[in-house]
């Protein structure tokens, strides 16, 4: 019969979320207490008649054994699954709130606090062990109940009439009515272990990596708690205190956004009545389920109904706010560095300043304004710009008229000459792939329909682990990996460009600095995490970078890399602070404002690490800011 697909969050309150296994846990240590404690009055089952402490301890042992679960599950998972992350940054190990625990780990905590609370009780070791047996029990049928709710740690196939056929196991084929459960893998695996061997490996993860192994639970709503980083808003960040400040200085935002090519729902008189999700349920009951990449592109680009292809989404009426939003300082270090470059060049007397995503347009407004003051740049800059939205274009003519821009639209289409290029916060929409290890094999998760509603399974087709990059071969059961192919692409293209004619590429983006697995993809709405599948075309889909993929890809080029670094020391070197203490000095009662600002630019609990710079160049230069 087929898994009744049963929501795994049992109770919502606004951002307070109660799922099964929370409570599976508790119900476990309650249950777990009162049948202890009538263990414990039957003197007659232990021997002389000693029990390993008096039966009105008992609940002091539930907190004893509660701070075994949590500490020892905590500790269990550090070592067990990414113990190299956490000793590189030991305070995320406290980060409880993040998840994370391991089954082993707590079952060594519990033992250990049965131990020691038997010994201050003076009592027998081995016979508190013995009450732990008898009544863990309860805890461990109560955790496959959740096991089940979240459908996970199946069993052997069988052909008994209650069987159930878990959406999440790429060996059972649900009947064709399920099409989300049985699609293909979008392409020969051959052909997909080769993408996946000789592109660049992008996959993003959140700085903090996952917390709990996936274990195979792939259907229902992604929720923030499981997928993504706890740093809160930092990266679609609440528009909140921007200022502006100096000669010049407008409302700043930014936006970036990659022209996917159109797939397979184009726009037409028949359709343009129809919703999205509706035509990309149309699609999947035709064709079958679809890759993560190809739902993000139809979501984001879509000629009609994508994200990115109407309104303006920034701002405080929008959905997020970047980094050139909080203050002119941000545009003007970008302006001053490529102003840098251009002098490390030999001032040419014609060059391309490519922006990737320039949203209003004033990041580059402030670049600008700051770069005029180079004798010469203005009148060689020959700038282009890369967008795909109609609106978000109309409103970089206003703000950058006056500089002739041309929109292209191949992100590549460039002039023969140097070529500089600017992409703040555009890599980390373009689609993704993801794949999750089952036993010895990788399988693509899609997006498909379970009882007519769209959920994340799995293709029963599998990849080997030699497909993989070699940095998350051999990963954990459960393990995620993102392969951004899509920013591999674009990395690649403009790559050569810049190898031929010289120049270089800064991004900044959220995202990491070496090829990991993880789950990153979010989706934000109005300043607030969503559920990426509920409404297509309506939130922000994005996921973490991996510059490290995309180094390894400039480089096979023949172009240099800087160490990737993190904003806040880009910026530090760049001199930002020393700019918001010019600007205060000149501007008295924006003192605060501007202190805001820098905080929330290069704080470690705002933007400053969570963000990474990525910088790839001809060999000739030395971009400043990276050592």
């Amino acid at each position: 019969m087929p898994f009744p697909n049963i929501d795994p969050v049992a109770l919502a309150i606004g951002p307070l979320v109660v799922r099964w296994y929370s409570l599976a846990y508790i119900a476990g240590v309650l249950l777990g207490a009162a049948y202890a404690t009538t263990v414990l009055r039957r003197h007659a089952l232990w021997k002389d008649n000693r029990t390993p402490f008096p039966p009105a301890a008992i609940w002091d042992f539930a907190f004893w054994a509660v701070l075994g679960i949590v500490v020892g599950g905590r500790l269990g998972y550090v070592v067990f699954y990414n113990l190299p992350h956490y000793l590189s940054d030991p305070g995320q190990i406290v980060a409880l709130w993040d998840g994370g625990m391991s089954y082993h780990g707590g079952m060594i905590g519990i033992m250990l606090a049965m131990a020691l609370f038997t010994r201050y009780h003076k009592g027998s070791i081995l016979s508190g062990m013995d009450l732990l047996g008898a009544i863990a029990t309860i805890g461990l049928f109560l955790g496959r109940i959740a096991n089940f709710i979240n459908a996970e740690l199946y069993g052997a196939p069988t052909t008994l009439p209650w069987g159930v056929v878990f959406p999440t196991d790429p060996e059972q084929v649900p009947p064709s009515s399920e099409p989300a459960l049985r699609g293909r893998a979008g392409g020969h695996p051959a052909l997909c272990a080769a993408a996946l061997r000789h592109q660049p490996h992008a996959g993003p993860q959140a700085p903090r990596p996952r917390r709990r192994p996936l274990r195979h639970r792939l259907c229902g709503i992604a929720h923030p708690g499981r997928v993504l980083p706890p740093a809160g808003h930092t990266h679609r960040l609440p528009l909140r205190g921007v200022a502006h400040h100096g000669d010049g200085a407008e409302p700043a935002c930014s936006a970036r956004r990659y022209c996917a090519r159109r797939l397979r729902l184009e726009a037409s008189p028949l359709t343009d009545s129809i919703p999205l999700g509706d035509l990309i349920d149309m699609q999947i009951r035709q064709q079958g389920p679809m890759s993560v990449a190809t739902f993000m592109g139809l979501c984001l680009t879509h000629p009609r109904s994508g994200y990115y292809s109407g309104a303006d989404p920034l701002g405080a009426e929008g959905d997020f706010v970047t980094a050139p939003e909080i203050s002119q300082m941000f545009g003007e270090l970008i302006g001053f560095f490529v102003v840098n470059l251009w002098q490390q060049l030999g001032a040419p007397k014609s060059f391309t300043l490519l922006e990737l995503g320039p949203g209003r347009g004033t990041l580059m407004q402030d670049a600008l304004r700051v770069a005029a003051r180079a004798e010469g740049f203005l009148d060689a800059c020959h700038l282009q710009l890369f967008e795909a939205n109609p609106v978000l274009r109309a409103l970089q003519h206003e703000r950058l008229g006056q500089h002739n821009p041309y929109w292209a639209d191949e992100v590549d289409a460039v002039a023969d000459d140097p070529v500089l290029v600017i992409a703040n916060e555009f890599f980390d929409a373009l689609p993704i792939r993801q794949f999750i290890r089952i036993r010895e094999s990788w399988h693509e998760r899609q997006v498909g329909l379970i009882d007519g509603k769209r959920a994340f399974g799995l293709s029963p087709t599998p990849l080997p682990d030699a497909a993989m990059p070699e940095a998350v071969r051999g990963a954990p059961q459960g393990a995620v990996y993102e392969a951004n192919l899509a920013a591999a692409e674009v990395v690649q293209r403009l790559g050569r460009r810049i190898a031929a004619q010289r120049g270089a590429m800064l991004a900044i983006d959220y995202g990491y600095d070496r090829t990991q697995t993880g789950e990153t993809l979010q989706a934000v709405s109005h300043h607030a995490y969503a559920d990426p599948l509920a409404d297509p075309g309506a939130v922000d889909l994005s996921a973490h970078v991996d510059f490290a993929a995309l180094g390894r890809v400039a480089a096979a080029q023949g172009l240099a890399v800087a160490p990737v670094t993190t904003q806040r020391d880009f910026l530090g070197r760049l001199g930002i602070v020393e700019r918001a203490t010019a600007l205060a000095r000149a501007n008295p009662s924006q003192t605060d404002a501007l202190a805001t600002a820098l905080r929330r630019l290069t704080d470690s609990d705002e933007m400053g690490t969570l963000f990474k710079v990525f910088c790839t160049h001809s060999g000739e230069l030395e971009p400043i800011g990276f050592r």
